[in-house]
C-alpha cells in the first residue's frame, strides 16, 4: 500500500508545483536522465533546459493549472483525470 500512496504523492507534488509556476521545484523531482516529450514529439533533456523550458511555458500560459478531477493507482502507476 505504501507504494500507492507514495506514488499519489508524487503525483499531488507535482501538479503542486506546476499550479505553483516553480520551475525550479518541478525540475528538481526530475531523475538526472529525465526527457521531456511534448505533444508533438519534441524532446527536452538536462536540468537546465527544463527549466528554461518551464518557466517559458509559464510566461506563455501565465494562467495554467492542472486541477485533478480524479485518481486512480495501482503500485507505482498513477492515472488522472484533471481540467
Amino acid at each position: 500500500m505504501a507504494d500507492v500512496a507514495d506514488a499519489e504523492r508524487a503525483v499531488r507534488e507535482y501538479v503542486a508545483r506546476i499550479n505553483a509556476h516553480d520551475a525550479s521545484g518541478i525540475v528538481a523531482l526530475y531523475t538526472a536522465d529525465h526527457v521531456f516529450i511534448d505533444s508533438l514529439g519534441s524532446r527536452l533533456s538536462g536540468r537546465t533546459r527544463l527549466e528554461k523550458g518551464w518557466r517559458g511555458y509559464f510566461a506563455l500560459f501565465p494562467d495554467y493549472r492542472i486541477e485533478i478531477q480524479g485518481m486512480v493507482s495501482a503500485s507505482a502507476l498513477v492515472l488522472t483525470s484533471s481540467t
